[in-house]
C-alpha cells in the first residue's frame, strides 16, 4: 500500500494493472467497464462473484491464473483446499491475512502466550491467527485439533494468556478442568479468548467472564482473511481498515442503504489472490452510530444468516454435494444425510444413515465418520436409524434455532 493511499485508490490501481485473463477483468469486461476507469460511481456495476462459484472458476482452463493474475501458483506461499472443492491461497508478508490490527486492538503483545486451537491441516484459519499473533510478538502454542485432554494439559502446564478457537471448545475445556476438581480462575492465567467459527452467545460470554476471560469475536473468510472484529464494547464488528465491505441485495449485487440487511460483499485489493466484490453468502447490516470505544470504522451488526445452501459449523462449511458424494460411498445406506443441532456446549453434527436392507449394527457403518471428516474437515457423530424413518429431503439439515 502506498503511503497515504486510500482503499479505493488501491482498488482502482489494481484493476488498471490486471491482465486480460484475470477473473476480475473478465467480469468487468462483461459489464462493459474499462479497467482503467473504475471509480466509486461505477464500482457497483461490477458483477459480484459468489463464493460458491469460485470452485468452478478454478476448475476452468487456466483457472488458477485467472484468480492469481500476477504470476499464477508461483506467487503464493501456501495453498489450502476447502470443503466444496475450492482452493485458497496465501502470499508472503508479515500479516497477509490482516489479523495484526485485531490482536493489537485486543491488547495482545510480546508478554502473551496464545493457544491456537484451530485446524492447521488444509485450511487457513489457524494460520490467520498465528501470523497475526506472531506479528505483535506473542508466543504461539499451535495445538491445532489435538484432543481436548492434550490441549488442557498444555494449558495447565504453560498457563497461556490467550485462547484462539471456537467457543464450544473453550467452554468444554473449562468444564472438563472444573469437573476434575480444578478452579479455573484461581489457577489459570487465561484473560482473553479470540473466538471464531461459531456464534458467541450471551450465555457463553457470561460463562467466560465469570472465570476472568474476555471474549472477542472475529469474522473472516478463507478468501478475504479478516473482515471485522469486536472491541471490548462488543457492539458490532469493526471492519478492517484496508478492505472495502458493502452490504448488497443478494439478487442484484447493488448496495443497500445503511441499516438495511443484505449480503456481505468484500473487496481486498492485493496482488496475491485479489478479491473484487466477492459475495460471501453471509447476511449482515451496518451498525448505526459510532462505537462507544471511540474508533471510527464502520461496523457490521454481526452475521445474521446465509444466502445459500452452505451450512457453517465450527468455522467450516458443509456442502450438500460433499454429503451426496459421501452417500454414494456407502452402499449399505438407503439414505444418508447430516443434521446440525444446537447443544449446550456448541454444535452437534450428526451423520444419519438409514440401512438399505435389513437391520445393521452400527459397526457396519463405522467408516462413515472418518469419510465425513476427510470430506468436510469436521467431526460428526454416526446415528444409524431404523428402516423407514428416513425421509426424502436435503442432504444437510440445519436444525439449530436461529
Amino acid at each position: 500500500m502506498e503511503r497515504g493511499e486510500g482503499v479505493f485508490e488501491r482498488i482502482a490501481r489494481l484493476a488498471a494493472s490486471l491482465p486480460d485473463g484475470a477473473e476480475i477483468a473478465q467480469r468487468m469486461g462483461r459489464a462493459g467497464l474499462a479497467r482503467d476507469r473504475l471509480d466509486p460511481s461505477n464500482f457497483a456495476a461490477v458483477p459480484t462473484l459468489a463464493k460458491g462459484s469460485l470452485a468452478a472458476v478454478q476448475d476452468a482452463a487456466d483457472g488458477f491464473r485467472a484468480v492469481l493474475p500476477f504470476g499464477g501458483l508461483s506467487e503464493v506461499s501456501r495453498i489450502f483446499r476447502s470443503p466444496g472443492g475450492t482452493y485458497d491461497f496465501a502470499g508472503d508478508g508479515p500479516d497477509y491475512w490482516g489479523f495484526a490490527a485485531y490482536v493489537s486492538a485486543a491488547g495482545i503483545g510480546p508478554d502473551d502466550i496464545a493457544v491456537v486451537a484451530l485446524a492447521y491441516q488444509g485450511t487457513p484459519g489457524a494460520f490467520m491467527f498465528d501470523e497475526g499473533l506472531q506479528s505483535v510478538g506473542a508466543a504461539v502454542i499451535p495445538t491445532g485439533t489435538m484432543g481436548s485432554e492434550a490441549v488442557l494439559s498444555l494449558i495447565e502446564d504453560l498457563r497461556p494468556t490467550v485462547f484462539v478457537g471456537t467457543p464450544s471448545h473453550l467452554v468444554g475445556l473449562i468444564r472438563r478442568h472444573e469437573e476434575a476438581g480444578g478452579n479455573w480462575q484461581a489457577t489459570m492465567r487465561l484473560r482473553l479468548a479470540l473466538l471464531a467459527g461459531e456464534r458467541v452467545t450471551d450465555d457463553i460470554r457470561e460463562f467466560l467472564s465469570e472465570r476472568g476471560v474476555a471474549a472477542w469475536q472475529a469474522y473472516g473468510t478463507a478468501e478475504a482473511g479478516l473482515i471485522g472484529h469486536e472491541c471490548d464494547v462488543h457492539s458490532g464488528l469493526h471492519i478492517r481498515s484496508d478492505i472495502l465491505v458493502e452490504i448488497c441485495d443478494p439478487a442484484t449485487g447493488q448496495p443497500r442503504p445503511d441499516g438495511e440487511t443484505g449480503e456481505v460483499v468484500v473487496t481486498v485489493p492485493r496482488k496475491v489472490y485479489p478479491m473484487l466484490r466477492l459475495g460471501t453468502g453471509d447476511i449482515s447490516a451496518f451498525a448505526g452510530g459510532e462505537c462507544a470505544c471511540g474508533r471510527g470504522e464502520k461496523r457490521l451488526v454481526g452475521i445474521l444468516g446465509r444466502t445459500d445452501e452452505l451450512t457453517k459449523v465450527r468455522g467450516m462449511f458443509i456442502h450438500p454435494r460433499d454429503i451426496a458424494a459421501l452417500a454414494a460411498e456407502v452402499p449399505l445406506a438407503k439414505r444418508l444425510w447430516v443434521e446440525v443441532h444446537r447443544e449446550a456446549d456448541g454444535d452437534d453434527v450428526r451423520i444419519l444413515v438409514e440401512p438399505a436392507t435389513g437391520p445393521h449394527e452400527s459397526a457396519a457403518f463405522e467408516p462413515v465418520e472418518q469419510l465425513f471428516r476427510q470430506r468436510c474437515g469436521l467431526r460428526g457423530r454416526l446415528v444409524v436409524m431404523p428402516q423407514g424413518t428416513g425421509k426424502d429431503g436435503p442432504f444437510v439439515r440445519d436444525l439449530r434455532q436461529k
